[in-house]
């Protein structure tokens, strides 16, 4: 086991030690390493970084439903400066690409150690959690939205 990763056995989640050197490699859909040592899903990094824009899904690109996913690799030095953004597996689209790299190169991390770390991305249409296809509900509209059951500001006493 890495010094720069310690893996707790109760809930499989992986604690990165910003202060060692970091190597993140994604193979693929399934095999992620983490300093040479394979693990079963990609680490939380939100901890290292100070900011880390998301790329944005061009309006164009979701209008004619073009979606894709890639994996982009990222160089940050000690101070947390991103030295380099690059296309590891091209999402299949330049727009999509140019995208996160844009973004990508916007992030700053917390100082530490040199990181290189593989980032899968995937722009698609429809799934949970994606911006652009959450329903949208207009001001108007909004007071109509049924409460939940156990909201106690709707129950009588």
């Amino acid at each position: 086991m890495s010094p720069a990763l310690v893996s707790h056995a109760a809930d499989q989640q992986l604690v990165i030690d910003s202060s060692k050197p970091l190597k993140i490699v994604t193979e693929g859909r399934l095999e992620i390493t983490v300093n040479g040592v394979s693990v079963p899903h990609y680490p939380d990094l939100r901890p290292l970084f100070i900011i880390m824009p998301k790329p944005e899904y061009p309006l164009e690109c979701r209008r004619r439903h073009i979606t894709g996913n890639g994996i982009f690799h990222m160089d940050i030095d000690e101070s947390g400066i991103v030295n380099s953004v690059t296309v590891r597996r091209s999402t299949g689209r330049s727009e999509l690409d140019t995208e996160v790299i844009k973004a990508f190169a916007q992030a700053r991390a917390k100082p530490g150690a040199t990181r290189e770390i593989d980032f899968p991305v995937t722009f698609s249409i429809g799934a949970a959690g994606n911006p652009a296809a959450t329903r949208y509900v207009p001001p108007q509209m909004r007071s109509n939205i049924r409460r939940p059951k156990d909201d106690l500001s709707t129950t009588q006493r």
